[in-house]
């Protein structure tokens, strides 16, 4: 009697399977550093920008309010409370509000380094 044919593979199950957590990364970021790249729309980036004064006395600047359908909200990868940590490379650390208006001014395409801070306890 000849043997049974093996089942075939279901494509679903033949498909690779998504990292554990990477569909909730964007919903749940705790302690991730990472590189967004933007471009300016209309009305520009989209965020606002804040300075954060530390008890350390390093001001830390952070990503504010996001504007609906901006180029930042809608990259999906920057939050508000979102620590700056560089503008196209150039250190943000410590750096004033003013400087932060600097870096992005006139600028196209800017590349940000943001980290988020890890929940207060």
């Amino acid at each position: 009697e000849p043997e049974p044919a093996p089942e075939p593979v279901s494509e679903a199950a033949a498909e690779p399977t998504p990292e554990p957590g990477a569909e909730t990364a964007a919903a749940d970021p705790t302690g991730t550093r990472r590189s967004v790249t933007l471009v300016k729309g209309a009305k520009g980036f989209g965020m606002r920008i804040k300075s954060i004064e530390s008890s350390g006395g390093v001001d830390s600047l952070r990503v504010g309010n996001l504007s609906p359908g901006s180029p930042a909200e809608l990259s999906g990868d920057i939050f508000p409370g979102d620590i700056i940590l560089a503008v196209n490379g150039q250190s943000m650390v410590g750096k004033t509000y003013n400087d932060a208006v600097s870096a992005l001014r006139d600028k196209v395409e800017i590349v940000l380094e943001l980290e988020t801070p890890a929940p207060e306890s």
